[in-house]
């Protein structure tokens, strides 16, 4: 008897052990998207923090509000491959001001008929943003490709559709048939839906929000971007040298 006991004991031990691997090799394969819950951290503050992202073509110079600012990291401002954002629909106004008007930006206007965030509704209402010095209007020469070998397959909402490429298990996308270079988009779609774009020609996007608000995508894109441009200072090309 002690004996069965004994090696249930080592198999529940095991299976705990298993469980906790899982969850990291989960965790870390959500952070190249976002920072990992052990480096995320809030504040208060509406101090203006001076953020940059360099690569080989520019410099990208960013001046975000601390509140905004979701990697600890990136509280004292500096050099970052990427720069991360968290906000709160309908507004996006901080999460740590989300009993408040937006104090930093009040020409953002609600978007669609979404209600204002409460405790309640904060998790649904968040929005991940991650901010890149990209490419020319990049995500358009990624879609481009993409088009060569994704097939629409059905409607989404009123004005999006799936994609999916033929005989392959890789994941499909959701966008809009008609883009311009401009203002191309599109999303990969579970609980949250991811949409990559460009607010401006050298200032790549990736976005995250409840796919409950899709229908909104439209409204939403538009005030990330404005969002995301306010912050921007400049873009300077090194060398004089742009792609």
């Amino acid at each position: 008897m002690l004996r069965a006991l004994k090696g249930i004991t080592i198999v529940i031990i095991i299976a705990f052990i298993l469980l906790l691997l899982i969850l990291k090799y989960l965790e870390n394969s959500f952070c190249p998207l976002f920072p990992c819950s052990k480096e995320i951290s809030y504040s208060k503050s509406e101090k203006i923090v001076d953020l940059y992202s360099t690569s080989l073509v520019n410099r990208l110079h960013l001046r975000i509000p601390k509140a905004y600012l979701s990697y600890r990291k990136q509280h004292q401002g500096g050099e970052h491959e990427s720069i991360y954002l968290e906000a709160l629909l309908p507004d996006l106004r901080p999460k740590t001001h989300f009993l408040k008007r937006n104090p930093f930006l009040p020409e953002i206007k609600n978007i669609g008929s979404i209600p204002q965030t409460t405790k309640e509704t904060i998790k649904d209402n968040r929005v991940y943003i991650t901010i890149n010095n990209g490419l020319n209007y990049g995500s358009s020469r990624i879609w481009q490709g993409y088009l060569k070998e994704y097939k629409k397959v059905a409607r989404v909402t009123e004005d999006l559709y799936l994609f999916h490429k033929p005989n392959s298990k890789m994941w499909d996308w959701i966008a809009p048939l008609k883009q311009d270079t401009r203002n191309t988009i599109y999303f990969n779609c579970s609980v949250l839906c991811e949409a990559r774009t460009d607010s401006q020609k050298h200032v790549s996007l990736k976005y995250m929000f409840h796919r409950k608000h899709l229908k909104y995508w439209a409204e939403i894109d538009k005030q990330v971007k404005k969002f995301v441009n306010n912050f921007v200072v400049s873009v300077i090309p090194i060398n004089n040298y742009e792609r």
